[in-house]
């Protein structure tokens, strides 16, 4: 096997030390496509944490500018019969409500 440490350079390769370095090179491509999905996925798990991470605070942000409009705010499911999901505070006001469970019921 050719080692690359001890053989003095200008020795010529023969066709056992070709076969080695095709084959090993070989290796380092396979291993370098393989780390491709790898790494994306890495970076995927990166940006979804960082998502994750953000998203109470844009929660608070949502609640905070819909609890303090002046205008009633509600979101219900879809369809036909659809049911309250959120309602404002201004929304229970407007429609006499005195909370968000007895709107939902």
């Amino acid at each position: 096997m050719l080692n690359v440490e001890s053989d003095p350079v200008d020795k010529p390769l023969d066709e056992t030390d070709l076969q080695h370095l095709t084959l090993l090179s070989n290796h380092i491509s396979i291993a370098i496509w393989n780390a491709r999905p790898y790494d994306l996925a890495q970076r995927e798990l990166a940006e979804r944490k960082t998502a994750e991470e953000a998203l109470p605070e844009s929660e608070e942000k949502y609640k905070t500018l819909t609890n303090n409009l002046n205008v009633g705010v509600y979101r219900v499911s879809p369809g036909a019969k659809g049911r309250f999901l959120e309602a404002n505070p201004a929304y229970l006001k407007i429609y006499g409500y005195e909370s968000r469970e007895q709107l939902f019921k």
